[in-house]
Parts: structure tokens; sequence; C-alpha cells
């Protein structure tokens, strides 16, 4: 179990410096980081300092749009009957997914960034009102974009689905150009490989262009069947 001699941060001691009074905690605890940051660490384990508790597995967050370190957290704490603590809270409640994860979870959520301004042992309506909260932030958001796009449509701009337009007509024709060329041009290898091996499967002939050192349409040298299969179709096609 970690203890106060464990700190050795001069952000803790100024933090240990200006605390008063020290509140003993229990149980198990799971640590989340929104990144590998010592002085968050100085941070919970002065918060937890006195008591009977144990820290048993950190999570550093490593996607802040999916929350993937989040979830796993809370669902260690939560298999374990633990409690999520964390010095991010602010900032990670601020996101709507992330707070309705905490909330739907059901696990006990300690921010000791809340501190002193709220108590850092959060419970289900203090969350809920952080969601709302989230929720209204992500509407107000909603609204600026739209707001910022009725402006652009305003002056012209054209949003949302941009096919069509003359750049991309203009790139979509020039790449039907360079895949009927190069179709033309990697034919007669394909035509000599079925030749050469009269029994060859569209695999085999993939694995051949592949010895050989043929590139894909996209300069890759993995060949793969529908692939090979588009390019017979299309040039049996046009013999036809």
């Amino acid at each position: 179990m970690y203890n106060m001699k464990d700190l050795k941060s001069p952000y803790f001691q100024l933090t240990f410096s200006r605390e008063k009074t020290v509140v003993k905690h229990y149980g198990r605890k799971v640590v989340y980081l929104l990144k590998d940051d010592e002085r968050a660490r100085d941070s919970i384990l002065f918060h937890l300092n006195g008591g009977d508790w144990s820290i048993i597995e950190e999570v550093i967050e490593t996607n802040r749009r999916t929350w993937d370190g989040l979830k796993e957290a809370l669902s260690i704490a939560k298999s374990n009957f633990a409690d999520l603590i964390m010095n991010d809270f602010v900032i990670v409640s601020g996101n709507f997914k992330a707070i309705t994860m905490m909330l739907e979870s059901q696990v006990k959520i300690i921010g000791v960034d809340l501190k002193p301004n709220f108590s850092p042992a959060t419970n289900q309506t203090f969350l809920r009102g952080m969601r709302m909260i989230a929720e209204q932030k992500l509407l107000e958001q909603s609204n600026r974009i739209k707001r910022g796009q009725k402006k652009a449509i305003e002056k012209g701009v054209r949003i949302g689905n941009t096919k069509r337009t003359k750049k991309l007509t203009k790139a979509h024709e020039a790449n039907v150009r360079r895949w009927a060329e190069f179709r033309k041009e990697v034919w007669p290898i394909i035509e000599k490989i079925k030749l050469e091996f009269p029994n060859v499967t569209e695999f085999g002939i993939c694995q051949e262009l592949e010895m050989r050192g043929i590139l894909t349409f996209k300069g890759n040298t993995r060949w793969y069947p529908q692939v090979l299969r588009r390019i017979i179709n299309q040039n049996l096609g046009e013999k036809e």
C-alpha cells in the first residue's frame, strides 16, 4: 500500500503544507489518469493518506474520443467492488459520453480535484447534475456549428455531401482513366499466367503477380481475388 513517504515531488510538498486535516480512507481503489502524470499521482496519494486502503490498478487514458481507458477503469472497479479515484474529474465530467459512462457504471467516483468547493466523494445525484451540464455544453456546441453552417451557406459555401462538384468530378474521371490504363497493362500478364498454369485459381494468380513484383493499382504488393476478378470481368466484357 502507498503511504506518505512515497510522495517526493515539489508539488506534493506545496499541497501538504496547505492541508490541515486528513480524512481516513478504506477499501480498494482504481486510479484513473488522463495522462502519465506524477503530479496527479501525488495528489491522489496525498488525498488517500490515512486509513486502510489499497490501489489495485492504475489505468491511463489512451483515447479521449472513445474513452477506452475510462471504460476499462470502471469495469475493473465494478468487478472488484472498488472506488474509482482521479485528479481530472472536472475535465472528464465535462464530456457527455464520459460522464454518462461514470453515471451508468454505478461505481463510486472520487474526484480529488473537486476540493475545496465540493466533496471529492461523488454520488449519483451529483453525477446526474454534471451530466446535465455536459449535455447543455454539447447542445450549445451543436447550435454553434449549425449557426456557422448557416452563415457559410448564405455566403455560397456548399455544406455536406460534395459529390458531383467540378473538382471531384474531374478527379473521378482521371481516376477512371488511370484504372482503365492499369487493367489493360496488367491484363497480358494475367493471360500469360493462365496459359502457363491452366488450372490456376484466382488466388493462385494473385500469388504469381506478387512473386513477379507486379504492383496493384494503388501501388501495393498484396493482390486480392476480388480486385483480380474485377480486372478479368472488365477486360472480358470489352472483348465481347
